[in-house]
């Protein structure tokens, strides 16, 4: 599409009216990244998204995202040798997986109301394993490593609580 056709439909100004009304940071982004297309299987697959979705919001419903967080920085610090992620960056990612299973269960229940988003669920891997681990080693209320993270761990936590205790 031309730019001059853009700026008769006032593009910019529907984009930023959809970027405005976003309320996650990476949907932020994308929103902001929008551009038209002619591709017509394109336009046919986000029109079926976006009219399930709005069915869902017309029905008092939304999607499950409480608690997800944008951990593109923690993620992308964890790829580098030697780097740690903070109790708060974990627990960050866990309720993110959290959130990514709970979509993936509320789609797959709606696969005949919803069939385009729920094709979406099966792309959604929530890593139950690592969101365990996660939960079972950080205290999420006060963002420690717990005692039980490993008995080497408990075993010194105790020895310093005993000379403390002397």
């Amino acid at each position: 599409m031309n730019e001059h056709a853009l700026g008769v439909l006032e593009y910019d100004k529907v984009v930023s009216m959809l970027v405005d009304r976003t309320s996650f940071e990476l949907g932020h982004e994308r929103a902001g990244r929008l551009s038209p297309t002619v591709d017509l299987q394109s336009i046919r697959d986000d029109l079926g998204r976006t009219s399930e979705i709005r069915r869902l919001l017309d029905d008092g419903e939304r999607l499950p995202l409480d608690g997800a967080r944008d951990v593109r920085d923690a993620l992308a610090r964890s790829e580098v040798g030697g780097a740690s992620l903070s109790c708060e960056d974990l627990t960050d990612v866990r309720q993110t997986l959290l959130a990514i299973g709970r979509v993936a269960s509320f789609l797959g229940s709606r696969t005949e109301v919803l069939p385009a988003l729920s094709s979406l669920a099966g792309t959604l891997e929530p890593l139950t394993a690592l969101s365990d681990a996660i939960a079972r080693v950080v205290d999420e209320q006060s963002f420690t490593v717990r005692d039980r993270a490993s008995k080497e761990l408990a075993r010194v936590r105790r020895s310093l609580e005993r000379t403390r205790s002397r």
